[in-house]
């Protein structure tokens, strides 16, 4: 629904692997951290 209001209004949205792609690049390296902060033996 998102996608379909900002496309009718001019702007490019990403397909299905570009949000896989930028929710991996910033997700991955934050679980990382999170996972080496606190669970840690």
């Amino acid at each position: 629904m998102v996608k379909a209001i900002a496309e009718s209004c001019g702007i490019r949205m990403p397909g299905f692997l570009g949000y896989l792609g930028w929710s991996c690049a910033v997700l991955l390296p934050f679980f990382v951290v999170v996972g080496l902060l606190f669970f840690q033996e």
